[in-house]
């Protein structure tokens, strides 16, 4: 849930500090600024992301690009983490997540038993690891592909150094 709402607040923030830029206002902070509303507040996060790197003229997110689907899972895992009811209800939910989820990180090996996917397969000491990695490399190659006048980005911790430690993380874990 936190790496979503790292993504979230990230492009949040990112509209957000358009209407107050840091230094002179560029042509991209007014357009970031003026499509800021309540009501695109509510939009989907990735399509924040891509609305964003359309306004800035540069290439967009490749919907099949496997850090793009790794992100669009992840908002797909919280989602079921804050909204499990019909989840739990519904084996064929269970097995649709499963589904998009399969091949992303290992599921809970101690669970393996479990007829339901969702909590006890799905949630593990990877899947942790995992949500961190896929926010985290999304973000990094829309930081990458953004102009440097997308200064509210500048600001946000470098990203390198938390992927190389998740990554060392993930491999020690599967060594276990």
């Amino acid at each position: 849930m936190c790496s979503v709402s790292f993504l979230e607040c990230s492009i949040n923030g990112l509209y957000g500090q358009a209407k107050n830029p840091y230094g002179r206002a560029t042509k991209l902070h007014r357009a970031l600024a003026s499509i800021w509303s309540e009501a695109f507040d509510r939009q989907p996060i990735l399509a924040k992301y891509q609305i964003a790197l359309a306004l800035a003229k540069r290439e967009p997110f490749e919907e099949n690009a496997k850090h793009y689907r790794a992100a669009r899972a992840l908002i797909d895992l919280r989602n079921a983490i804050a909204h499990p009811k019909e989840l739990i209800e519904s084996e064929r939910q269970q097995q649709k997540l499963e589904g998009r989820l399969s091949g992303m990180y290992k599921f809970n090996p101690k669970r393996e038993h479990y007829r339901e996917f969702f909590p006890g397969r799905c949630l593990s000491a990877d899947c942790a690891c995992w949500a961190l990695q896929a926010a985290t490399k999304l973000f990094s190659e829309f930081k990458r592909r953004m102009p440097p006048t997308a200064n509210a980005l500048s600001f946000v911790v470098p990203v390198d150094h938390v992927l190389k430690e998740i990554e060392a993380l993930r491999s020690t874990s599967a060594k276990k």
